[in-house]
């Protein structure tokens, strides 16, 4: 039996300050499962926990498109992204989009760790924290908003 946890929550600021609550680390801390699980298991998995935690999900960013962020609460944008690596610049910019236009003003960016993608994910090229967070840095000074990224890893029991 395996399950999942926020295994960067050591880096990262106030819980509360980048729009988690311990509700939300206690739930995903929570999930179990054995065997392979798919990004689509995971995601919805997430997502739940999430909502079940007041974000809305499914926000759509424009009327006359239909762009949509994985989730909203209060002033935080959500993305849950377990995709391709080359398609996360997509998703900063829709975030970004909603910053520029007031909706939000930071935001939340869930992506498995390494060792997760390499043992149950078998998705290839995905995003990955290790890899993301190290890109991003480069380019911090460029996102006019405050990106709090969470790495979700894997503990076998």
């Amino acid at each position: 039996m395996n399950r999942i946890s926020i295994s960067n929550i050591e880096d990262l600021r106030t819980i509360s300050d980048i729009g988690l609550d311990n509700n939300i680390v206690r739930d995903i801390d929570n999930v179990k499962f054995s065997g392979v699980i798919t990004s689509r298991s995971l995601r919805e998995t997430l997502l739940d926990i999430f909502c079940n935690n007041g974000y809305v999900k499914g926000f759509k960013i424009c009327d006359n498109h239909n762009l949509r962020i994985t989730g909203i609460k209060d002033n935080i944008g959500l993305s849950i992204f377990l995709g391709h690596y080359a398609a996360v610049y997509y998703e900063v910019t829709k975030l970004l989009y909603l910053k520029n236009k007031g909706i939000i003003t930071k935001a939340i960016f869930v992506l498995p760790s390494k060792n997760l993608h390499k043992n149950f994910l078998k998705n290839a090229n995905m995003a990955t924290y290790e890899r993301i967070s190290n890109q991003m840095s480069l380019f911090k000074n460029q996102f006019n908003i405050d990106i709090e990224f969470i790495c979700i890893d894997i503990k076998q029991q």
